[in-house]
């Protein structure tokens, strides 16, 4: 016959004590009693405290815990990369930028497609751009040479000749995607090809003539100078 591990109705710890302090109570039990006692009346309120106490320390931890600085944020629109080849692109850029990727974080999404040839995928993606742009989170843009175009009259990009050092400016005469600004009737240079870049092409790039720009309203510019310069093989 199974034994009964509960302590019995008449036990001593239930009977009713007048007027006796829980300090007390415990005096006068045994080890057993003792042991069954807090397992009856506390075991499930300590259980749940130590639950809920875990929670808050997690809470509270994701909450105020340093999280790394986005320095860049490479938007990379109808390209295929090898995922693997992107992440050794990040590692090798930062080293070659000395950047800390403890305290600073580097970003190449390349989730962006945008074709007619599936709507709502594209719809997706140009709705997560638009937010991503309006909030100036993207720095620089990798696109194809009609979406570019696209973007660029909707004055996405910079000026270059604004962002980039005389050094490197005067390099890409032949690189440059060049816009005739109707404002003042100049030709002004918006983005830089990279059908050039071996660096890039190592990623698994699909697209025959990729082209590069600075947003306007990036708030990392002088990373995105970088990106360019390590991109072009100007980074050592």
């Amino acid at each position: 016959m199974a034994k009964d591990t509960r302590l019995e109705e008449s036990a001593e710890i239930y009977k009713k004590r007048k007027n006796v302090p829980e300090k007390q109570k415990l005096k006068d039990m045994t080890r057993k009693e003792k042991i069954q006692y807090f397992n009856d009346y506390y075991r499930n309120k300590t259980v749940i405290g130590v639950i809920i106490l875990a929670a808050l320390v997690s809470i509270l931890y994701t909450v105020f815990s340093a999280k790394p600085e986005t320095i860049l944020y490479a938007a990379i629109i109808n390209d295929s990369l090898d995922e693997d080849k992107k992440n050794e692109l990040t590692s090798d850029f930062a080293e070659k930028a000395q950047i800390d990727l403890d305290s600073k974080e580097i970003i190449v999404d390349s989730s962006f497609f945008i074709s007619d040839e599936n709507p709502r995928a594209s719809m997706a993606s140009e709705q997560k751009l638009m937010v991503y742009t309006s909030a100036n989170d993207i720095d620089v843009i990798i696109t194809d040479e009609e979406q570019f175009k696209h973007y660029q009259s909707q004055g996405f990009f910079d000026d270059l000749s604004e962002n980039l050092p005389e050094d490197l400016y005067s390099k890409l005469g032949d690189s440059f995607y060049l816009v005739n600004d109707t404002k003042d009737d100049s030709i002004n240079a918006y983005g830089i090809y990279l059908d050039g870049s071996k660096v890039y092409k190592e990623t698994g790039s699909v697209i025959e003539k990729p082209v590069i720009g600075i947003l306007a309203n990036s708030e990392n510019k002088e990373y995105g100078v970088k990106f360019i310069r390590y991109l072009l093989g100007e980074l050592d």
